[in-house]
């Protein structure tokens, strides 16, 4: 089998209240609710980082299905689609993107060169379903 060059790094971590992980709450839900109907979340104007917080179901939009999903997590009702770490590069520009309750997508990870030998690089971390201080 021929050597692969790897481009993209990806890491994902569960969420882990026990770990020190921020609680999801109520309000978190709210929140994205509010986002899914278009209206401004409690906490004033969602940055980019928001947006990608809210899509708990990764399917590139806030509906209320996410608000659904996190509302599950703050009652203690596990789901497939519940909260969890999602990590991105530090080197990325948030105030770049134009992202929207219909536009949540941003690529995840890190890219590398094809011929990356290892070594460090840095990534940021958002956790899904929590609304508050989102990185």
């Amino acid at each position: 089998m021929p050597d692969l060059a790897i481009t993209r790094i990806e890491a994902t971590r569960p969420w882990n209240v026990a770990a020190g992980d921020a609680r999801i709450t109520v309000l978190d839900a709210l929140d994205v609710l509010r986002m899914a109907v278009g209206l401004t979340p409690s906490f004033g104007p969602a940055q980019a980082q928001h947006y990608v917080a809210a899509d708990l179901n990764d399917d590139g939009r806030i509906t209320v299905l996410d608000a659904l999903e996190v509302l599950r997590a703050a009652v203690g009702l596990n789901s497939a689609n519940g909260p969890r770490w999602v990590f991105f590069d530090t080197d990325l520009d948030w105030s770049a993107l134009s992202l929207s309750r219909n536009s949540t997508h941003v690529p995840r990870g890190i890219e590398v060169d094809a011929d990356w030998a290892g070594g460090d690089f840095g990534l940021q971390g958002i956790l899904l379903g929590a609304m508050g201080d989102v990185i």
